[in-house]
């Protein structure tokens, strides 16, 4: 019988859920969902980064702005993992990660609620018959101004 592969980051992830809301097959936990709505009603400022890999950019920006809140948005464990392990051991406390898909960011944030939107590296699906994966796309950019702040 060979052996389940089990992504090592998983247990890991599911531990942090004070710092990372992870989407799992059955959807995030309610109790997990109203934790991470209230540390952004909590948040005068709220800034979200789109596929913040391991982090570097986010925590830089975190560290430059100590008063607002930053949101990556990752799918990889690992990545959303070792981001917040070094949001830490930089004494940084205002970020979250979200372990989903980016366009869940329409069922969090109340529209007109962020500062603040960073894309850095939008589009790993660069041959044209991998289009329909791309996450950036003319839609996606409308419906993502409506929830950035108008000021």
């Amino acid at each position: 019988m060979q052996k389940r592969w089990l992504n090592q980051y998983i247990p890991l992830v599911s531990g942090r859920s004070d710092l990372i809301l992870n989407e799992t097959r059955e959807g995030f936990r309610a109790e997990a969902m109203a934790r991470f709505r209230n540390s952004l009603l909590a948040s005068r400022e709220v800034f979200v980064e789109i596929g913040s890999g391991s982090g570097g950019h986010l925590l830089t920006r975190a560290h430059e702005s100590p008063d607002a809140l930053f949101v990556g948005f990752e799918l990889r464990y690992k990545r959303a993992f070792r981001t917040i392990e070094k949001a830490e051991q930089r004494g940084l406390s205002n970020i979250k990660l979200v372990r989903a898909d980016a366009r869940f960011l329409f069922d969090l944030f109340e529209p007109e609620r962020i500062g603040g939107i960073y894309i850095n590296f939008p589009d790993p699906w660069a041959k044209d018959r991998w289009k329909k994966h791309r996450l950036l796309n003319s839609a996606f950019l409308v419906q993502l101004a409506q929830y950035l702040r108008q000021d």
